[in-house]
């Protein structure tokens, strides 16, 4: 079995991954070894031990979670994009570790696009955020929406995701939850942790199977020709 073989290789001077023109073998591990033990890719064993968090790990992403929400409950959103972004990026230096990625500011039908990149533009109808902080190594990401006049849409969006994140439980296949609320701009979620998208990639397609220690984003979304919603949170498997 290739995952014992791996364990079995961690006391030997291997190196744990296949030497290529990115990577190449290094000079000063000699050849025969490399012809006596062999070489496996460590990286989807890794990920693995990764995807199942551990009660520390858990409080870091929750802190995360917190302090990402607590900025976003302060935040001055009725600015121009980018004024909004340079505060958010402050505000993560001030209250954690610093930002877990370049935030998302969209204002009315800038909203539609999922990746926006800030502009000029101030809301005169809604803004959306995608924003997340590093707190201790771990990373949190959270989509908000901030309305001048409310839409109705929104509270369906929430109610969704209330329903996916009671569906998110030990023993459930990905596909199936994914199938709840299909996508096409993008995933409906992604894994957390050290690395803001980390597996089980949550879509229709994937094979995975969720289990108990998983911390995972989910964001449902609603996109149109005119405007685009999004809602996003951690749920913890």
């Amino acid at each position: 079995m290739e995952y014992e073989r791996l364990k079995s290789l961690l006391d030997a001077p291997v190196l744990l991954g296949r030497p290529n023109k990115k990577y190449p073998m290094p000079t000063d591990v000699p050849y025969q070894i490399f012809k006596r033990y062999g070489s496996i890719a460590a990286d989807k064993y890794l990920w693995r031990i990764r995807e199942i968090k551990t009660a520390e790990e858990r409080h870091r992403i929750e802190e995360a979670v917190k302090i990402a929400l607590e900025i976003l409950a302060a935040l001055d959103w009725q600015r121009p994009e980018r004024e909004v972004a340079r505060a958010l990026k402050i505000a993560a230096l001030r209250e954690a570790d610093g930002l877990a990625f370049e935030p998302i500011v969209a204002a009315d039908e800038h909203s539609r696009f999922p990746h926006w990149q800030a502009g000029l533009k101030e809301p005169r109808q809604h803004m959306l955020v995608d924003f997340g902080v590093k707190y201790e190594g771990y990373n949190s990401d959270i989509t908000e929406m901030f309305f001048i006049k409310e839409m109705e849409e929104f509270d369906q969006l929430v109610e969704s995701f209330k329903e996916l994140s009671r569906l998110a439980t030990p023993g459930r296949r990905v596909a199936d939850l994914a199938n709840n609320f299909p996508l096409d701009m993008h995933a409906l979620g992604h894994g957390i942790g050290i690395e803001v998208h980390e597996p089980p990639v949550i879509h229709e397609r994937s094979r995975r199977t969720l289990k108990a220690g998983m911390v995972i984003a989910l964001e449902p979304a609603i996109y149109t020709d005119k405007w685009g919603m999004r809602y996003e949170r951690e749920v913890f498997v």
